[in-house]
């Protein structure tokens, strides 16, 4: 799922998502991170990188070309995220310039005050088994100066608390907040070992049973629609799989009632012919892909 507009790839061939090079977009406005020197203790190699990504945009003639590389780190104690960005490749950086380069996010732009209504959903302490999701920070480079981020993850926290009400067993399951100065700053989620993207290219030590688990995919969204709302970007990436390979739909970022105007554009390639807004038909669109790329013949559900 990407947060600004990405690459065209028409003609492509359906295939399993990949890393796509994110397209730089301007918007106005300067950043307002804060220079503060960054502990040393958080930076000692380049592994402490929570992430570090090269950004693309389209040149006159409408082609790609290289416009920064983008640094953060994450103090996964308290939440603080140090944002650095560099017009170099990352090949061409050494780890003192990625270093030189960060500087504190504010935490209103990134993490949403806790609502006292989620209050009772604040954990005390995280567990070994849960996955820890975090705002999308790469925005940063194009929302600095706003809140959009810390916006998008409050509703993604409030959508996974309207599933957590309404359990099933083929959508995420929400287990609670991870809160720092009364912000959210994480989503505590079951862990799973594997997408279905992964799981696919496994399968000759372990056949995956296709129609089994399209119609387990199929039924977690009928449920996310009786909610009323549509994923908006189903994809074999953003399906886990358990150790007994039963598919669970996660990433409901994209999530939104129906009717809402889309904030994010989907998955390049799944996305073909998605409505702007949160409708049932961007779901029968990503289904219908999901079927074609697993194989399976329209006549073998039907006839099941």
């Amino acid at each position: 799922m990407l947060d600004a507009p990405a690459a065209s790839s028409a003609g492509a061939s359906l295939s399993e998502p990949e890393a796509l090079p994110r397209v730089a977009v301007d918007v106005p406005g300067e950043s307002t991170a804060v220079v503060q020197e960054v502990p040393h203790s958080l930076v000692t190699s380049w592994k402490s990188f929570a992430s570090i990504s090269e950004s693309f945009k389209h040149d006159e003639n409408g082609q790609l070309v290289f416009s920064h590389t983008t640094y953060i780190v994450l103090d996964k104690d308290d939440g603080t995220v140090y944002y650095g960005s560099l017009e170099i490749p990352k090949l061409q950086i050494s780890l003192e310039q990625a270093i030189n380069s960060l500087k504190k996010i504010p935490a209103d732009e990134i993490y949403p005050l806790l609502p006292p209504e989620l209050s009772s959903l604040a954990l005390a302490a995280t567990g070994p088994n849960q996955y820890i999701k975090r705002p999308k920070f790469l925005s940063y480079s194009w929302s600095a100066g706003m809140q959009m981020i810390a916006t998008r993850f409050l509703e993604e926290a409030r959508t996974l608390n309207l599933v957590r009400r309404h359990p099933h067993p083929n959508v995420v399951s929400l287990e609670g907040y991870v809160v720092s100065h009364n912000r959210i700053i994480g989503l505590a989620l079951k862990n799973y070992p594997i997408t279905l993207a992964q799981r696919r290219q496994s399968e000759d030590s372990k056949p995956l049973d296709k129609a089994s688990c399209y119609r387990s995919i199929e039924r977690g969204v009928q449920h996310l629609h009786s909610l009323g709302i549509a994923h908006n970007d189903i994809n074999p990436s953003n399906i886990m799989l358990d150790d007994e390979d039963c598919p669970v739909i996660v990433d409901l970022g994209s999530c939104k009632a129906f009717g809402e105007v889309l904030t994010e554009a989907g998955t390049p390639r799944w996305n073909d012919g998605f409505d702007t807004v949160s409708t049932r038909n961007n779901d029968k669109i990503g289904l219908r892909k999901l079927r074609e790329w697993l194989g399976i013949p329209e006549d073998m559900l039907e006839s099941a």
